[in-house]
């Protein structure tokens, strides 16, 4: 019997509408002064619905930052891989 958080994650619909449900309801909690979509989804991913407000955040945000501006310069090579349920490949 598949539970239905485990049937939604699978499925990118669901999960897209989920995530953007979370992102939806706690962005409320991040300062007017932060417009960069970005940061408050890695502040409130790492922080969960308060994150935005937790200093700590700062610091993993910096990091996806300098993540995204590396491969502005140099895009990702497309990975491929199969997995199933369990994580093992077929």
């Amino acid at each position: 019997m598949t539970t239905a958080w485990k049937r939604c994650a699978d499925d990118y619909d669901c999960s897209s509408k989920c995530v953007n449900a979370y992102f939806n309801r706690n962005k409320g909690g991040c300062a007017k002064t932060i417009k960069d979509k970005c940061q408050i989804m890695s502040r409130l991913h790492r922080g969960g619905p308060t994150g935005c407000k937790k200093p700590t955040t700062i610091k993993y945000w910096r990091t996806i930052q300098k993540c995204a501006d590396a491969h502005k310069r140099e895009p990702l090579k497309p990975i491929i891989i199969e997995i199933t349920l369990d994580g093992i490949e077929q």
